[in-house]
């Protein structure tokens, strides 16, 4: 590297500014590319002399010098240096071959200087890289308005202008790490250079590190109070600011996705209170620049040490550097942009109910990089052979293996991504950061039974108890929807001190003996023993196939009602009156049905006349899946005695509960003590908090309303491409898709209804089937699918019926 002076710094200070005598010159300071001394003058003023290397071109040192002055206007002095003029009143003085600025000493020490090495993880330590990033947002607020022409200048540590790395990469020597550069590149380009010109622009300081941020040498933990080092001034993307400022700060945090979460935020704040939008845009950009600096940072470094070997300064970043790239290597980038974003108090999940997202092939806002198998499919295949009972199934002809799920998206262990349409399980989405915290900051607290009083659980169950209308009032939790199904049952026995139930064909309800009983599904179907004499099976309200049929039948659902009333009827002149009718509100399992209007008011009437009382079990409908009603009763303004709720609740975690009155709560307490051990348990009530916290934030129950209405017409669509598509039908994201042979007919399919599932999965779209005769495609994934995951399907659904089978 070119030395930038062979000068003595008291002669450049004596020859350049009025100094006089007594000038001492304390020492040198370290320096990226110039060459620092600090200088104490006889009144103990202290300023920098640096000495510029023969590199930086003038114009570029006459931009630092303008924006220093300007930012020395807005912010005041002490928060960045001010250049000191020359005896001729300018700002570079000419020392031989050598050009010298002088600049104002800011007082207290860098970041650099008092912090820890590493800063765990705590309430002050985010509101402190909150800090950073509220600073870097001043300083960002004063130079919104500042202009030069050389800022919009070629500059290798601009994140934006990384693709250089790809070509330093030979100064890496170790093959693993270049690799890891090589993966922040792909992400790099599959990320931001799509968009890079959509990013708003502005000139930014650019090097918001440790070593360049002042503190108050008091208190160093209230923050930066200024900056210096204005060598990397440039016009860019203004996000690449809290990013460069992140990726340094989280070098030091022992929990570097939430300080770069935190530095951002403090940043967005920043601009929000002067009335300054970040955009949604910025916020999704943030991981992938943050990558892309650490790999200019140690690229650099690399390069430099081959110049320089010895000069410790060129590499005082460059081990932190490598090891957050390393533990970032690890991070989704969809992970990391959900804590931006929500640390922002944004939306987490990228793409509410009208965006398209980036990519609707590849799923670019998931995981990049998933660990490949250590063991082939069919080793995994034959282990579970071996090892569990041959009636455990599998999905699909062959199955897949899965590793890991973010939002509305799986991945196996090749690392393919997958549209997941199948699981409602993962009601807000796999993996959402906000359940995923929740759980595991709970589990590192307390994780116990009921008999102990909680106020978390409290909480929960107040909440919960909101959602539904009067006199449901009290709730009972418990860890699945066959143990709530239960309960609800048990309730319902004791309360009327009847045995009897009724239910609807083809229904199920949960794998407990009791519920294989109450479940046609299960109990005709195949291995099946049979409905015992106590369930009475009624016919499933379906308008499309059953007895009673939408267009040709007056009132279907007043009709299917009055069936019922006959049933009730007759089992009350036999001396069978019904304990409860137990029914799935909207028919999953029996073929995603939706039932025709009065089939609910009939049907509960009817019951409830003859001394029985409802179970609406909820488990596939409830929780907002429906779009425009929490729960599938309410789209008939009915209110049944028993709502039971299952997996959706905890997102994946084990929580269920059974929603009643308080009435039939106390006619259940017969002296026998109701116990679950895990069901209502600090860590599930943690889950279940969250879970309504996605809901309500992220406006999850609007965006399946919207996406599924868009999902629902394109399939509406194909019905007129397709003779084989016999119905389409549902509501928000529980939808149907009926495959018959004949129209008329009405002829069942579940053939080509395989070969659809088959076909799509083939295309990485998981679906499947259901209904009494196995014809029936449903769809009912995550609720923060989007419009271009409607189109998808849609589009995959008319390549499958458009071949010809094979």
């Amino acid at each position: 590297m070119t030395p930038t002076t062979t000068e003595d710094p008291r002669e450049a200070l004596q020859h350049g500014w009025p100094v006089g005598d007594g000038v001492s010159v304390v020492g040198s300071l370290p320096g990226d590319i110039d060459t620092n001394f600090r200088v104490t003058a006889p009144d103990g003023t202290d300023s920098v002399l640096k000495f510029v290397h023969p590199s930086t071109p003038d114009e570029v040192l006459e931009m630092e010098d303008a924006a220093l002055r300007h930012l020395v206007r807005r912010l005041g002095e002490g928060t960045v240096p001010r250049p000191i003029p020359t005896r001729g009143g300018r700002t570079l003085h000419v020392e031989g071959a050598c050009r010298v600025r002088r600049l104002t000493w800011l007082g207290g020490p860098t970041l650099a200087a008092v912090l820890p090495a590493r800063i765990e993880p705590s309430a002050s330590a985010e509101r402190f890289f909150r800090s950073i990033g509220r600073f870097m947002g001043r300083v960002d607020l004063a130079l919104a308005d500042f202009t030069h022409p050389a800022a919009a200048r070629p500059h290798r540590w601009d994140p934006l202008q990384g693709a250089w790395v790809q070509e330093g990469l030979r100064v890496i020597p170790r093959p693993a790490s270049r690799a890891l550069l090589e993966r922040v590149l792909r992400r790099f380009g599959a990320r931001v250079e799509p968009v890079a010109c959509e990013l708003p622009r502005s000139v930014i300081q650019g090097d918001g590190n440790d070593h360049n941020l002042i503190v108050d040498a008091d208190d160093p933990w209230a923050g930066p109070v200024g900056v210096i080092d204005f060598g990397d001034l440039l016009e860019t993307a203004r996000i690449c600011e809290p990013a460069v400022a992140a990726a340094y700060a989280a070098m030091r945090s022992g929990d570097p996705v939430g300080t770069i979460a935190e530095v951002v935020a403090g940043w967005s704040e920043e601009l929000a209170r002067a009335g300054v939008t970040v955009t949604d845009l910025e916020l999704d950009v943030v991981a992938p620049l943050v990558r892309m600096r650490l790999a200019i940072s140690v690229t650099m470094s690399a390069g430099r040490a081959r110049e320089c070997p010895g000069d410790t300064y060129l590499t005082v970043s460059e081990a932190p550097a490598w090891a957050l790239i390393e533990a970032l290597d690890g991070v989704d980038d969809a992970y990391l942009t959900a804590r931006v974003r929500r640390a922002c108090g944004r939306n987490p999940a990228p793409g509410s109910c009208r965006a398209s997202g980036s990519s609707t092939r590849a799923g670019t806002s998931a995981p990049t990089d998933v660990p490949a198998a250590s063991v082939p499919a069919e080793g995994l295949l034959a282990r579970r052979r071996a090892r569990t009972g041959p009636s455990l199934a599998l999905s699909y002809a062959e199955p897949v293996h899965m590793v890991r799920g973010w939002r509305q998206y799986l991945y196996d262990a090749q690392g393919r991504t997958w549209l997941d349409l199948y699981n409602n399980v993962a009601h807000v989405g796999h993996s959402h950061p906000h359940v995923t915290e929740a759980i595991a900051r709970q589990t590192g607290l307390l994780a116990t039974n009921t008999r102990y009083l909680s106020q978390l659980r409290l909480d929960y169950i107040d909440r919960l108890a909101a959602l539904f209308p009067d006199p449901l009032d009290t709730v009972w939790l418990l860890n699945s929807a066959s143990e709530a199904n239960e309960l609800a049952l048990r309730i319902a026995r004791t309360a009327t001190g009847r045995r009897d139930l009724i239910v609807q064909d083809a229904a199920y309800h949960g794998h407990t003996s009791t519920l294989i009983d109450a479940s046609p599904y299960k109990a005709h179907g195949p291995g099946g023993g049979g409905t015992p004499a106590w369930v009475h099976p009624v016919a499933l309200p379906d308008p499309y196939r059953g007895r009673w049929r939408a267009g040709r039948d007056a009132d279907p659902g007043v009709r299917y009602a009055n069936d019922l009333a006959e049933r009730v009827d007759q089992l009350c002149a036999e001396g069978c009156a019904p304990a409860a009718l137990l029914l799935e509100t909207f028919p999953g399992v029996g073929g995603q049905i939706v039932p025709p209007k009065g089939y609910l008011p009939g049907a509960y009437a009817a019951v409830r006349d003859a001394g029985g009382v409802v179970i609406a079990d909820e488990v596939q409908t409830g929780l907002g899946r429906l779009g425009r009603v929490m729960w599938g009763f309410e789209t008939e303004s009915v209110v049944p005695d028993l709502v039971v709720l299952g997996k959706p609740l905890g997102n994946g975690f084990p929580l269920a509960a059974v929603i009643t009155t308080r009435a039939l709560s106390e006619a259940f307490d017969t002296g026998m003590e109701f116990f679950s051990t895990f069901g209502g348990n600090p860590v599930a009530c943690a889950a279940g908090t969250a879970v309504l916290d996605v809901l309500d934030d992220e406006r999850l129950p609007a965006n399946a309303e919207c996406v599924g209405a868009h999902l629902r017409n394109g399939l509406a669509d194909l019905v007129e491409r397709h003779e084989s598509i016999g119905d389409v039908r549902g509501m928000g994201l529980f939808l149907g898709v009926e495959i018959v042979t004949d129209r008329d007919a009405r002829t069942p399919d579940p053939d080509t209804a395989d070969r659809v599932v088959e076909g799509l999965k083939a295309r990485g779209i998981l679906t499947g089937v259901d209904g009494p005769d196995h014809n029936v495609i449903k769809l009912r994934g995550p609720l923060v699918l989007t419009d271009s995951d409607a189109e998808r399907v849609v589009e995959a659904i008319d390549t499958v019926l458009s071949s010809r089978p094979t």
